[in-house]
């Protein structure tokens, strides 16, 4: 294929804190989550062929991956969507062919879609030379956590978690992030989190910590939890044992991130994540589990002709 041929590693993240602040005016939920991106990554490849305007992109499976992670080809998949946003705000003159390679889960709260997308922008921008904040404005329209993306490393987020609030320094942690073999659908979540009480939101994740009090609760630092596991009860199991294998090494923390349906646990000491990670990865026969280290910035675009 000739033309311009170009790749990105789309990057996952945590949310190390989310707390729900309320409803804006425009009915999206405010929010003020710390986000950290972790070293477990997709690939993208942009072929751009001098044409007029088009665009397809093509998902495949990582060869080397356990199990398959499967992703839409379609006009849902957010690559296309942004390439297609772009394309309104500075036109493009190419036919435009993506190729993903998918290893983060879809529908696990881990920002895989949205990252995918900030890759997408992040090229068409190394393309045309648009700016950065045409990026910005794009990556905004396309998801709420896509402007994130495309900058990445430790940052508070607010409003509906589209608004970069202040950087944080990358923790001196490993990350154990799992998988349980299922997602969960955010929109669900979010709504099943407006119809809790307090007290129904409290229960949901007390009893995780009933048997470990020395563990922080599994819902202490993300207020979406109780929701999740109102949605999808499995969470509750699946997060039961997390604690129990994880207990005996002290982790540093452990959460659900996003609205789920992934778990982190960190620790200083990646031996213990490794051994955490080697047990989670029996926890269901679809789950998986990845050690990760904190990543300050997305990869630099590669570039060939």
């Amino acid at each position: 294929m000739t033309g311009v041929q170009t790749c990105a590693l789309p990057i996952s993240k945590i949310n190390i804190q989310l707390k729900m602040v309320g409803l804006r005016p425009d009915g999206y939920h405010s929010l003020r989550t710390l986000m950290q991106t972790v070293s477990l990554f997709d690939s993208l490849s942009l072929y751009a062929e001098p044409a007029a305007f088009s665009v397809s992109c093509r998902c495949k499976n990582d060869p080397s991956a356990d199990q398959p992670v499967s992703a839409p080809s379609d006009e849902t998949n957010l690559v296309v969507r942004a390439a297609r946003r772009f394309n309104q705000s500075a036109p493009l003159n190419y036919a435009l062919t993506f190729e993903l390679t998918k290893r983060i889960p879809v529908g696990a709260g881990l920002g895989g879609g949205s990252s995918d997308a900030a890759g997408a922008i992040r090229l068409l921008q190394a393309l045309t030379n648009a700016t950065d904040s045409t990026a910005a404005s794009i990556a905004r329209d396309v998801g709420c956590d896509v402007p994130f993306f495309l900058k990445g490393g430790g940052r508070w987020m607010i409003g509906r978690g589209d608004e970069p609030a202040a950087s944080e320094p990358p923790p001196a942690q490993v990350f154990v992030i799992i998988y349980p073999g299922f997602s969960v659908s955010t929109p669900a979540v979010y709504s099943k989190y407006d119809s809790l009480t307090d007290n129904e939101r409290f229960n949901n994740f007390g009893i995780m910590i009933k048997n470990y009090p020395d563990v922080w609760a599994m819902g202490a630092d993300n207020d979406l939890f109780p929701a999740a596991i109102a949605v999808e009860p499995r969470l509750r199991v699946i997060a039961r044992k997390i604690i129990e294998l994880s207990a005996s090494d002290s982790p540093a923390q452990m959460s659900m991130s996003g609205s789920g349906s992934s778990f982190f646990v960190s620790y200083r000491d990646k031996k213990k994540a490794e051994r955490l990670a080697d047990a989670c990865r029996s926890l269901s026969p679809d789950a998986r589990a990845y050690v990760c280290e904190p990543v300050v910035a997305p990869p630099a675009i590669r570039q060939s002709k």
